[in-house]
């Protein structure tokens, strides 16, 4: 009869693609990627399909650099190129999505429709990268680089050396 239970029956779950989905032994389906496959369930002589599609759903977008590292750090008039990556509730990466970026402060550094930064000046601002209305942001700092590095000697005020640097020289970064 439809919808009986079968009582001591033992039924045997079957799936198409398990990189799509899982099906426990009680019939729980586990998403494990998106497509599309096919599950069966044998109990007995009967046998029965159906398909199940699974569809990802953005839950948080991570924004750093293209090599993954988070630190976003450049010189002015450098170029970084950008990465956002679109992940779902589990923690799995979403593939194939459109980005749409946007930097809050363009005097210190542009962005264009691609991720790619450039350093305008030294400062620090803010980036963001929207999936699927799912909003990651990461702050952003441009550096002055060093156009000249200076041998520095330094004395006490009577001319003689500081007893605590000892006429050690250190380097000085001269922007």
């Amino acid at each position: 009869k439809n919808g009986s239970i079968l009582v001591g029956a033992r039924p045997v779950w079957t799936t198409g693609d398990s990189s799509i989905a899982v099906i426990l032994q009680d019939g729980s389906v586990v998403a494990r990627g998106p497509g599309r496959t096919m599950v069966s369930v044998v109990v007995g002589k009967l046998v029965t399909h159906s398909t199940i599609v699974v569809r990802q759903r953005v839950a948080s977008v991570e924004v750093g650099r293209a090599s993954g590292d988070s630190l976003i750090q450049l010189s002015e008039g450098n170029d970084l190129q950008l990465r956002a990556r679109a992940m779902d509730a589990r923690g799995y990466p979403i593939g194939g999505l459109e980005t749409a970026w946007h930097i809050d402060d363009n005097s210190v550094a542009s962005l264009d429709s691609t991720g790619l930064l450039t350093g305008r000046s030294a400062g620090r601002t803010s980036i963001s990268a929207k999936i699927e209305g799912i909003q990651g942001r990461a702050a952003v700092s441009v550096v002055t680089p060093a156009s000249a590095i200076a041998l520095v000697i330094r004395s006490s005020l009577s001319g003689t050396p500081d007893a605590l640097n000892a006429n050690t020289p250190s380097a000085v970064v001269v922007p």
